[in-house]
């Protein structure tokens, strides 16, 4: 990082006290008031180039000052600008805005990842900066308004809540400690998402109580949605459809046995509702019943007390109610 060297108004000119031979480290002048507070920057050149009007540049020889002790600069380190010299006595001094510090100032505008030292992490007394990703890091909060960071929050405050469906306690990859980790795919796939809840939505107890939409997705065979205590709804829209009944069972015409695939597969086949609908039940004699046959697959036949081997039923659409696989 370029040192900026301290300035005084107007900086006035003055001249060596004896002579500051090419290795010196100390100069005497003969107006230490001409310096400001150290560091600074000074420019030393020749007695015969009067009001530093020379435009050569080994005219001059720029050296920082890191301390001062009576008349004397001390600390110093030669050629920052120029070339390193002997000067004799007489020769002009002063303070000058340098090339240097000019180039630092410019370097220091221009950077956004590390001016002032700053870092993503939580360190003490540094600037924070985004990394690549735009994150950034602050330690765990102790006062009242400092920045919360997302551990104090999860484990915390009473604003964020963890419903996990099916499990009790939390399964060991959501857990480190007493800090709940969120994890990295929020679905609900085997029951294991966690669900960040804030008092303020909450309202009517939704998610608290597990009456809340958790996951939904649609494919060729229907549309799902999944509830956050692990309920599973399915449907399907068949449409209007042609088809034939023609098989006497038992005194009643029966068509054959229809399945349908659901579109998200259920964890068990007991207790497992399917339901099937039309516009008109019951007209003209046809009516229609389903079932499942296992956590994929259901199934419905149409019945009718005449035979009839077309037979038009309008608007069938399935429906299968169970638990989430």
């Amino acid at each position: 990082m370029t040192i900026l060297g301290n300035a005084i108004p107007y900086s006035p000119v003055t001249t060596l006290a004896t002579d500051f031979d090419i290795n010196g480290t100390t100069a005497t002048v003969t107006n230490i008031n001409a310096f400001g507070n150290i560091p600074l920057y000074a420019v030393i050149t020749a007695a015969s180039n009067v009001n530093y009007a020379s435009n050569d540049p080994s005219d001059y020889e720029t050296i920082l000052v890191q301390g001062k002790s009576g008349n004397d600069l001390t600390n110093i380190i030669r050629g920052v600008e120029g070339l390193q010299k002997s000067w004799i006595t007489g020769d002009f001094i002063t303070i000058f805005f340098t090339a240097t510090e000019w180039n630092g100032v410019k370097n220091h505008v221009s950077d956004t990842v590390t001016a002032h030292g700053a870092v993503s992490e939580s360190t003490p007394y540094r600037l924070i900066v985004r990394d690549s990703a735009g994150r950034a890091k602050v330690a765990q909060p102790s006062h009242d308004d400092d920045i919360v960071n997302k551990i104090f929050f999860v484990t915390n405050t009473a604003a964020y809540r963890a419903i996990y469906v099916d499990a009790d306690p939390l399964p060991s990859e959501y857990v480190d400690g007493d800090t709940i980790l969120q994890p990295t795919n929020w679905t609900v796939d085997d029951h294991e998402a966690l669900v960040p809840v804030s008092l303020i939505q909450d309202v009517h107890g939704l998610f608290t109580n597990k009456k809340i939409i958790a996951d939904t997705g649609a494919n060729s065979d229907g549309y799902w949605m999944l509830f956050t205590d692990g309920t599973q709804i399915c449907h399907h829209y068949v449409g209007d459809i042609t088809i034939e009944i023609t098989d006497l069972n038992n005194g009643v015409y029966r068509s054959n046995q229809e399945t349908w695939t659901f579109p998200r597969s259920f964890s068990s086949s007991d207790g497992l509702f399917v339901g099937v609908g039309q516009s008109t039940p019951g007209n003209f004699g046809t009516w229609v019943t389903a079932g499942a046959s296992s956590t994929t697959l259901g199934r419905w036949r149409a019945f009718r007390n005449a035979s009839g081997a077309s037979v038009s039923l309008t608007r069938i659409s399935l429906t299968a109610i169970g638990r989430s696989s």
